[in-house]
């Protein structure tokens, strides 16, 4: 029982930190005034870079904001 507080724990903060980053960065994306192949390559560096790929999309700010 223990051990599956601990893996809850150990899973579940991360998993959470990520939630919070990705899913805003992903609803700006979609305001942004990119081309269909940009907005799908930040997509994927938003999902498949965990933490970062969001910190990468807010401090380099592409496209123009709708």
């Amino acid at each position: 029982m223990e051990m599956i507080m601990v893996l809850g724990v150990f899973w579940g903060v991360p998993l959470l930190i990520y939630l919070l980053c990705a899913i805003p960065a992903l609803r700006e994306l979609k305001g942004r005034g990119l081309d269909e192949t940009s907005r799908a390559v930040w997509a994927l560096a938003i999902v498949a870079i965990p933490i970062m790929g969001a910190l990468a999309f807010w401090i380099m700010q592409p496209g123009e904001q709708r």
